[in-house]
């Protein structure tokens, strides 16, 4: 998959509900991330940059029982293994979490 089609992605994601009209919220989080969410009823979107050129591991919040967490978009060289996200150098995952109740 080319650049190209990845921004193509990013650019038809934004054009979503929940990026559009959820509330932004920015992460406090180390200087090696970027994170931001958009929260919007029952879903969040999350946003996990990582801006170095090392590879970082980012660990995110354990799940409620009614919740349910899926990638919406990736780069090349991500994986997740549990509740850590393991980012390639300058890679970006793009979550949306649903909560049932």
């Amino acid at each position: 998959e080319s650049i190209l089609h990845f921004y193509r992605k990013v650019l038809d994601l934004k054009k979503t509900d929940l990026f559009i009209d959820g509330d932004y919220r920015l992460w406090d989080t180390h200087d090696d991330f970027f994170v931001y969410e958009r929260v919007m009823d029952k879903k969040v979107g999350l946003v996990i940059c990582n801006v170095t050129d090392q590879p970082r591991e980012f660990v995110l919040h354990p799940l409620e029982q009614h919740a349910y967490r899926q990638i919406l978009l990736q780069n090349e060289g991500n994986r997740m293994e549990g509740e850590t996200l393991y980012l390639a150098p300058y890679g970006v995952a793009v979550f949306q979490t649903d909560y049932n109740s």
